[in-house]
């Protein structure tokens, strides 16, 4: 397990899960990446660096935008703002 890099790796286009392949039923996994490190004076949620921010855009469909337009930022590329098919 790496726990303090960022890893890429090189896959084909087809074994890519992108928005067009998500379907009811398919499980997001993702590991918790909350608490304090050693170095920080209070307790760190985590929410932005485990992938739950583009978890939800590529899950849910773009009218939530509308909905929650306080979840996300208002300069990011509209076609990107909830783009998948979930709601």
């Amino acid at each position: 397990i790496i726990v303090d890099s960022t890893v890429a790796a090189q896959v084909p286009r087809s074994d890519v899960i992108d928005n067009a392949n998500i379907r009811g039923g398919d499980v997001i996994v993702a590991l918790s990446s909350s608490g304090r490190a050693t170095y920080e004076e209070g307790y760190n949620s985590g929410i932005g660096s485990n992938g739950l921010t583009a978890a939800r855009h590529d899950t849910f469909k773009h009218s939530l935008a509308k909905e929650f337009p306080e979840s996300f930022d208002p300069m990011m590329a509209e076609e990107l703002v909830y783009s998948g098919k979930v709601g």
